[in-house]
């Protein structure tokens, strides 16, 4: 009897630790409590990968609007490898928090993804936004994609699965233990009084690649980037040549259409945005032309942007360094002004190239 219970305490302690160690490494769910808290100091909300999480700096983007005349404040919401039915299902989290001073909700744009890496399945991050909206809206993109039936219903059956576990609070199970083992709510703070590395610079959310330089796999991607400048320079060479083609992604439009109609009840708008990375997928402009986007900033031209496209301010293939984390987001700033500048007098009010 005492070997069991010993054995039940050790197990206790070993999962706290590895609890406490996951949320470190993966900061959603600290984000997601340090936002609540702090909601209602902020404008404009940015969600998307680890593209918005390292590369777009509230700092610099206050201060520019600030200097154009608009007293705004950002919030960095990004998290790596957080695809486009997440930042969704995130946007509409952040509206049910009812943040009293938010206008703008911008999205890093990008397919609507119904796979789910293996690596990721039944994970609590994978639960937690897998909503009844969403996965009735994913269900309608794997029967309207073209798949053989086979991955069809593995598919249909892993998104179910998943808002199984959710409606049976399974994603809760760590922050009930936390909760009972801790208290309410663990510190935001480090033991020094310094806010934990996941909320980012000043609490604003972003974080930029430079700070991880001492981590050997941050490492490794800035030594290959930096060992292969020419697979860099053809990348972007291949870039040149690709035009905006194909039609819009009729679930992709409806998840868009359905966000900014709720956003619009509580006086928000949705805005979204494609960083500077190497492709020009098929039917985003689409959207735009269509009418489903007002607004779509496009980043992804090595000619109009050509400071983004250069080796000194790339941390590797996919993502900026700090340096140029902070001109991208000077040239959003600027170009965002544009746009609240001018929106009144333009029928079709955009920024694309």
């Amino acid at each position: 009897m005492l070997r069991s219970l010993v054995n039940v305490a050790l197990f206790l302690v070993a999962f706290s630790v590895a609890t406490a160690t996951i949320r470190e490494a993966t900061p959603e769910r600290l984000k997601n409590e340090w936002f609540k808290k702090e909601r209602d100091n902020f404008e404009i909300v940015f969600l998307g990968s680890s593209h918005v999480y390292r590369q777009l700096n509230p700092a610099i983007l206050d201060s520019t609007l600030t200097a154009r005349g608009h007293s705004l404040r950002s919030f960095n919401f990004g998290v790596p490898g957080m695809r486009f039915p997440e930042a969704v299902y995130m946007a509409h989290r952040t509206l049910d928090w009812a943040p009293k001073n938010l206008r703008f909700l911008v999205l890093e744009l990008g397919d609507w993804r119904t796979d789910i890496r293996e690596e990721n399945l039944r994970t609590e991050r994978m639960v937690y936004w897998h909503s009844l909206p969403i996965t009735l809206q994913l269900f309608s993109a794997i029967w309207s994609e073209d798949l053989p039936l086979q991955e069809r219903l593995l598919r249909s059956w892993t998104h179910l699965h998943h808002m199984a576990l959710r409606l049976g609070n399974v994603d809760q199970g760590p922050v009930l233990w936390e909760a009972l083992v801790k208290g309410e709510r663990e510190s935001f703070y480090l033991p020094n009084g310094t806010l934990r590395p996941g909320l980012g610079l000043d609490g604003k959310g972003y974080r930029p690649l430079d700070l991880e330089a001492s981590k050997t796999t941050f490492q490794q991607r800035r030594q290959e980037f930096l060992n292969d400048l020419r697979g860099f320079r053809s990348a972007r060479t291949e870039l040149r040549s690709k035009k905006w083609e194909g039609e819009k992604d009729s679930n992709l439009a409806a998840a868009i259409d359905s966000l900014r109609a709720r956003a619009a009840k509580q006086g928000v708008e949705v805005l979204c945005l494609v960083l500077p990375g190497y492709e020009k997928p098929e039917g985003w402009l689409q959207l735009h032309l269509d009418g489903h986007l007002p607004l779509f900033l496009a980043f992804n031209d090595p000619d109009a942007y050509s400071e983004l496209y250069r080796a000194k301010h790339r941390w590797d293939l996919f993502h900026l360094n700090e340096a140029g984390a902070n001109k991208l987001s000077s040239t959003f700033a600027n170009e965002f002004a544009d746009w609240l500048e001018t929106r009144d007098t333009q029928e079709n009010p955009h920024v694309v190239h």
